[in-house]
């Protein structure tokens, strides 16, 4: 089998081989959609479905990541407003940053301008990093993400608690969403050190006013458990898993 190289992610995005799925985040107690995240498919005509880390890995440290990345953010944007025209439920679309794109990619004038292209209003699309990204250079990631929240857009850290300085690089970034970790999830009713750790997170965000997500939830105990903490809103196959913007639809016009 053929390896996977930058050129053949470039055209799989020519032929429309490319696609964005959407997963839903939900407000347990209202048990209502209060956001999603869109997430990179790709349907090979022959290899079948391949695995989003057998793709972005190739590309996410290039400057195809950065064409790519912006592919995303102006699909998102034009899909969500496409949303709203349809008085479906105003919600906020989460879409993931890489590195290479938050450090050389011209982020910011590019987000302005499908913004602005769209009419979709800033505080509907939030741009998501990881711990990692936030953590390489904290002055600088800062600098970039308080001119991107200058704009009216939310941003999020992805994969929160899995670095060994999560809870020290909060008060220097401009956050307004933190995602809990899978890791911390899966160990819920085993694990009475991450139960802990969940309820310092829980209690740091409330006094820090940042909204948390609990990422990769799949069972009633797991949602009960980040409920009766205060941790409100999750996302993961408990509910709804990745679908595509056609299924969203259908799921919104339900609601």
């Amino acid at each position: 089998m053929r390896r996977i190289c930058t050129k053949m992610v470039l055209k799989a995005l020519e032929r429309g081989e490319l696609e964005l799925f959407y997963q839903p985040q939900v407000h347990v107690r209202s048990n209502s959609i209060v956001g999603l995240e869109a997430l990179l498919r790709w349907k090979h005509p022959r290899r079948g479905n391949i695995a989003p880390h057998a793709f972005l890995s190739v590309v996410e440290r290039t400057d195809s990541m950065i064409r790519l990345g912006n592919w995303i953010i102006e699909c998102v944007c034009t899909q969500n407003k496409a949303w709203q025209n349809g008085g479906f439920p105003e919600i906020p679309v989460a879409v993931n940053v890489s590195a290479h794109q938050l450090e050389n990619g011209n982020i910011l004038p590019f987000v302005i301008s499908a913004l602005k292209s769209t009419g979709l209003p800033p505080e509907f699309l939030e741009l998501e990093i990881t711990e990692s990204i936030a953590i390489r250079n904290v002055k600088e990631v800062a600098k970039t993400l308080e001119a991107l929240k200058q704009t009216g857009i939310r941003i999020a850290i992805d994969d929160f608690g899995t670095q060994y300085a999560s809870f020290g690089y909060i008060k220097d970034l401009p956050i307004d969403i933190l995602k809990i970790d899978k890791c911390f999830i899966d160990e819920i009713g085993s694990n009475h050190k991450a139960e802990a750790i969940l309820l310092s997170i829980v209690s740091l965000a409330d006094k820090l006013h940042i909204q948390l997500v609990a990422e990769g939830v799949e069972t009633k105990k797991q949602m009960v458990f980040l409920s009766d903490i205060g941790c409100n809103v999750i996302q993961g196959f408990y509910y709804y898993r990745p679908m595509p913007a056609s299924e969203i639809t259908k799921l919104l016009s339900k609601r």
